[in-house]
């Protein structure tokens, strides 16, 4: 039991092909090469993304590094200011 032509026509009907004729599967050379310059400029912008992905997770530990060293040396400032005026105030009244 196998498909009769009427029947395997309209199995391999498609809308580009509505007659469902035999259509062959291969791929012409410049088809062939249009697909290997489209995955090739695909992995460029792929290359290119992975790189723009590094570069903000670096800059997201820089700042995440600068958010707690920040108030520390402000902190620290501070109390260096603090020390520095009770000894003056503490020499000069002596």
């Amino acid at each position: 039991m196998g498909l009769t032509y009427n029947t395997w026509e309209a199995h391999t009907a498609r809308p580009d092909n509505p007659k469902g004729k035999h259509m062959s599967n291969a791929m012409t050379t410049a088809e062939l090469e249009k697909i290997h310059s489209e995955i090739a400029k695909l992995m460029a912008e792929t290359s290119k993304l992975n790189a723009e992905t590094t570069k903000l997770r670096a800059e997201s530990g820089k700042l995440s590094r600068e958010m707690f060293w920040y108030p520390v040396a402000i902190a620290s400032g501070l109390v260096g200011a603090v020390a520095a005026a009770t000894l003056a105030l503490t020499r000069y009244f002596s």
